[in-house]
């Protein structure tokens, strides 16, 4: 089994870092959320995956490295 670190970014106002962290949860929890899109690094390598496109298309029109 290999070792992935995934990342997901967004930039958020908030009033404080606890709050960042709350809205960001919020917004990652949310069904309809279109923040769907992660950084996959492994061995030096990075891709991008848009986990929405890969629910509703073949992979590798959603993978990009």
């Amino acid at each position: 089994m290999n070792s992935y670190l995934v990342t997901w970014e967004i930039d958020i106002e908030a009033d404080a870092p606890e709050e960042a962290a709350r809205k960001a949860l919020s917004i990652q929890r949310d069904p309809h959320s279109t923040a769907t899109v992660f950084g996959v690094h492994s061995d030096g390598r990075y891709t991008e995956v848009d986990t929405a496109a890969v629910e509703h298309t073949e992979p590798s029109v959603a993978i990009q490295a």
